[in-house]
């Protein structure tokens, strides 16, 4: 196998995969019919576009620390079957109210919070569940799989929806949308747990929060990302500061070698 696509050697990972790609597709499908269908319904308003985006994003930044927590609590597989099916709800109901004729401005508004929120909790719970399924060894490649998947998504369900848009409305756009989250929990429910890799699960107790905050920024710095902050050493030299007066930074990030994955 091709070493750009090693990590498609899991059988778990391809299942995973798979269901990502299509419902990536649906996924910017949607976030074009929403948009479209916005501005139809509040005659053009670009204030009410974005409310919409506002408040469809606005729960991934409140909601991001307690979402990792319960991420790192509960079973991964568990929590994304549950967050991709209330995304597919989300968008069943948007698309039965389309369809019907009864949708207003202000449903879009709090389903695309609903949507926010379900999104908010998929992320970290998704973006940590794939070193338990390719393991240390793999989960750069399957990381970056990701990442090709998401732009490909974004390229293929705009056009899609564009042309569907034109020929059936939005209404029906919303509603594939919904059945492509069932190929994600169809995914999860054929893979073998066994094959899984344990990762060992955060302890409570006094100074957790600390303890987290200080690993990810030893993270960040063990591979690179602290290199492109400090490119204006200058002018971020008073935070590197708080940051290792606190006791989260131990060297220069210039100073530390790149390193990935992390030593435990």
């Amino acid at each position: 196998m091709s070493p750009t696509f090693t990590s498609l050697h899991v059988r778990n990972y391809r299942l995973y995969a798979t269901g990502g790609l299509v419902s990536n597709i649906g996924t910017w499908m949607q976030r074009v019919a929403q948009d479209w269908l916005v501005l139809q319904l509040s005659g053009h308003s670009g204030v009410a576009l974005g409310i919409t985006t506002g408040l469809q994003f606005l729960p991934m930044l409140l909601l991001a620390p307690f979402a990792g927590t319960l991420a790192d609590r509960f079973s991964k597989r568990k929590v994304l079957m549950v967050t991709q099916a209330s995304m597919a709800v989300v968008g069943a109901v948007l698309g039965l109210l389309d369809i019907t004729g009864v949708v207003e401005v202000w449903h879009v508004f709090l389903l695309a919070l609903l949507l926010g929120v379900a999104a908010a909790v998929d992320a970290p719970a998704r973006q940590s569940f794939v070193i338990e399924m390719v393991g240390r060894d793999d989960v750069q490649n399957a990381v970056a799989l990701n990442s090709a998947s998401f732009n490909l998504g974004r390229v293929i369900g705009p056009a899609v929806a564009g042309f569907l848009i034109v020929f059936v409305g939005t209404g029906p756009v919303f509603l594939i949308n919904a059945a492509s989250f069932g190929a994600v929990i169809f995914a999860l429910k054929k893979m073998r747990v066994a094959d899984l890799v344990p990762v060992p699960r955060a302890q409570r107790g006094k100074g957790h929060g600390h303890a987290l905050l200080a690993q990810a920024t030893r993270t960040l710095c063990d591979v690179g990302v602290w290199r492109i902050f400090c490119d204006t050493a200058e002018g971020n030299a008073p935070m590197i500061a708080a940051f290792r007066a606190a006791g989260y930074v131990e060297h220069e990030p210039w100073e530390r070698p790149i390193v990935w994955p992390p030593a435990d």
